[in-house]
């Protein structure tokens, strides 16, 4: 190790002078040619001079390779996918081809007073596919709804009826108090985010899907305190009933 080390600081020491000498020589050149009225320096000198300077930069250049690596290294740990969704069709597709190649988890919201079948054949088929997405074992879906009018009521009454069976199907109602739909998510296996974002009509939502490890883990934390404020669907039901 020491001895590299010496070897090291020998041939930086020897770029360093090499270059200084090239620069010199460079500055020092005219003003004999200037005093003498022609060039002194042999052309042997000056061959040698760019003999010099091309071993100087083909050593320098001989840690490039190295140095790309690495380059190319952090730019892949530190790029993030962005894919855009200007349409609803669109995004419940790239979402639906997602999830079937997902292996574990499932994290989704529902936030909105529109039940899926209002955002089109798209959206129903995704939703209509998560039952049976879950039921492969290993698997399992957390999901946030609220329930603010009777065509969301109606729909989660279906939504427990479909999922009763399914213990991995967990769902739980938040009391979403803005007159407008949330930011809503889809958690992928937890390495890709899926955001929609619902328009002046349900069919004028567009997305967005961020595929980014310390990204997701952000989502994560804010779905979490969602779910940790919900109430279980089946008791959100049963005491919506007795009232």
């Amino acid at each position: 190790m020491k001895w590299q080390s010496f070897l090291d600081k020998t041939q930086s020491r020897y770029v360093e002078w090499t270059l200084l000498a090239l620069l010199a020589l460079s500055i020092v050149a005219p003003f004999i040619a200037l005093l003498f009225g022609e060039n002194v320096l042999p052309s042997a000198l000056i061959s040698a001079a760019i003999l010099l300077g091309l071993l100087t930069i083909v050593r320098v250049v001989g840690q490039v390779p190295e140095i790309r690596k690495d380059v190319s290294y952090l730019r892949e740990v530190a790029s993030v996918r962005v894919d855009r969704m200007p349409t609803v069709v669109d995004f419940y597709n790239e979402l639906t081809d997602s999830v079937t190649r997902a292996s574990a988890s499932l994290d989704l919201t529902h936030i909105r007073d529109t039940p899926p079948r209002d955002f089109g054949s798209s959206a129903e088929s995704f939703f209509a596919m998560l039952v049976d997405w879950c039921a492969t074992e290993g698997r399992s879906i957390r999901r946030v709804i609220c329930i603010r009018n009777p065509a969301m009521l109606e729909w989660a009454h279906k939504l427990a009826e479909q999922t009763k069976d399914l213990p991995q199907f967990s769902i739980r109602v938040i009391d979403w108090q803005i007159d407008a739909p949330a930011i809503n998510l889809a958690i992928v296996d937890n390495k890709k985010t899926y955001i929609a974002l619902t328009g002046a009509t349900a069919m004028r939502t567009t997305g967005l899907a961020i595929e980014d490890a310390d990204t997701t883990r952000c989502f994560t934390e804010y779905y979490n305190n969602l779910w940790t404020v919900g109430t279980d669907l089946e008791k959100w039901l049963s005491r919506d009933s007795r009232e």
